[in-house]
């Protein structure tokens, strides 16, 4: 967790004083340390709250939705690159461009597991 610390403020720094040189990429060392270390402390964090029955039932139907936006994920990043025109390797596209479009791809799953005739084909 300490390795993903520093390289996530190795990024984050190299980011505002060096805007032309592109260190981030979706397959650089830094995102994957700060990836893992981001997995391991939400793993810890999870193992030390005890989750009551909403909260079990709300990510029991976000888990459920995994696969769904598994499949639909690329369209939405394609979508979102040309409505906003955003380069692959801005911070924006790398830091928050993750939690919105896993945020629209569970909204779009739900919808679609509440269609009748998609419900049945759409996982």
């Amino acid at each position: 967790m300490v390795m993903g610390l520093i390289a996530l403020i190795i990024c984050v720094v190299s980011a505002l004083i060096w805007p032309d040189v592109k260190i981030t990429s979706t397959t650089g060392a830094t995102v994957f340390l700060y990836s893992v270390g981001l997995l391991v402390g939400i793993k810890r964090f999870a193992n030390k709250i005890s989750f009551n029955i909403l909260w079990t039932k709300v990510l029991a139907m976000i888990a459920g939705t995994n696969l769904g936006v598994y499949l639909v994920h690329p369209f939405f990043i394609k979508l979102f690159d040309k409505l906003f025109s955003i380069n692959e390797n801005d911070w924006f596209h790398i830091y928050i461009f993750p939690f919105l479009i896993y945020a629209v791809c569970i909204v779009f799953t739900l919808v679609c597991k509440k269609i009748p005739i998609i419900k049945n084909i759409f996982p």
